[in-house]
């Protein structure tokens, strides 16, 4: 009996939960303005606005605010700003590299904001590209900065992918874009070596404004070596140029029954995009970062936690980014 009540107690002792009582900070007081602007990338800039509300407020009071004030200056100029909503504004004034940005915010029902960055300098690079067959066919690139980089400059880097797909049945084409992060590998040694040692990218993150989306994986200056960083797509077969698909359609009997046979071109394109990050930009993404990789948080056992922000009187980010594109190149031509 007591040989069959010793695990019995165990198991049962196993299934109680733990407690931790703590104090949220932030559930008392007042509301405050929550920005996210990723300034610099396009020739549209867009600028998202929220109500950020104490936790122990009710739902319905962050839904409405009226806005006093905006002013975003580019450079000591205010731009124009247009309203789309509530919640989102945007300028097409052209930020250059290099340019100061200072945003000033005030709304009746908040105490105002005010945020600063610089837009870093445009990254310069040469690229080459290698197509490695095997058991894991992929495309790598060898990416070269413009000069040595300090540990502290902050990167991202994404593969841009056009696709256009015709068909021979007279169907009109599909084209689309996507965007991933690439892996990062290690340096010297095959191919199998060097991914032993990849960087696994971050998350992706989604930018409002940028064409198509933008997904990037994010990494500083101390990854790349002496200025340079390789990089591969995931893997390519090399067999999707021509597909066969045969077209089912139900007939008069409800029965569904082979049609014509359909060829399918597939047309692929890459591209491939470095991105620059102020700090503050950086500082941000890498604390939502923390937060979607925080598996203690995941599991109950981690307290809430705010991410970074450079806004003063509130919440969020105002980043400056640049980028630098390479050529569009011939998926099939990369594969020869």
């Amino acid at each position: 009996m007591k040989k069959t009540l010793i695990p019995i107690i165990i198991a049962a002792l196993g299934l109680c939960s733990c407690e931790e009582y703590f104090e949220l900070k932030g559930s008392e007081g007042a509301p405050r303005i929550y920005v996210e602007c990723y300034a610099g990338l396009t020739d549209t800039t867009y600028i998202k606005v929220y109500k950020a509300m104490p936790v122990n407020s009710k739902a319905s009071e962050g839904t409405a605010f009226n806005v006093e004030k905006f002013d975003f200056t580019i450079n000591g100029s205010k731009a124009s700003i247009t309203k789309l909503d509530n919640t989102l504004y945007y300028t097409t004034d052209p930020i250059p590299a290099g340019a100061q940005l200072v945003l000033d915010l005030d709304t009746r029902e908040t105490e105002p904001i005010h945020a600063t960055t610089t837009v870093p300098a445009k990254p310069s690079f040469t690229m080459e590209s290698s197509f490695v067959s095997g058991y894991t066919p992929m495309l790598s690139f060898d990416l070269k900065m413009g000069g040595k980089l300090a540990e502290t400059e902050r990167y991202g880097l994404s593969i841009r992918e056009h696709v256009i797909m015709t068909y021979d049945n007279g169907d009109d084409p599909f084209e689309y874009y996507t965007d991933f992060a690439p892996i990062v590998l290690g340096s010297g040694g095959s191919l199998s070596d060097q991914l032993k040692y990849a960087l696994m990218p971050m998350p992706s993150l989604y930018i409002t404004g940028y064409p198509h989306s933008l997904e990037f994986g994010f990494y500083s200056g101390e990854e790349f070596q002496d200025g340079e960083i390789t990089i591969a797509t995931t893997p390519y077969d090399g067999d999707f140029v021509h597909t066969e698909y045969t077209n089912w359609q139900e007939d008069e009997n409800g029965d569904w029954a082979p049609q014509d046979t359909v060829t399918v071109t597939r047309i692929d394109s890459l591209q491939v995009v470095v991105i620059k990050m102020s700090d503050e930009c950086y500082g941000y993404v890498n604390a939502l970062y923390n937060q979607e990789t925080d598996v203690m948080a995941m599991l109950g056992l981690s307290p809430a936690h705010f991410a970074y922000t450079n806004v003063s009187g509130g919440y969020g980010i105002l980043a400056g980014l640049t980028v630098a594109e390479s050529p569009w190149y011939d998926l099939q031509d990369l594969m020869k």
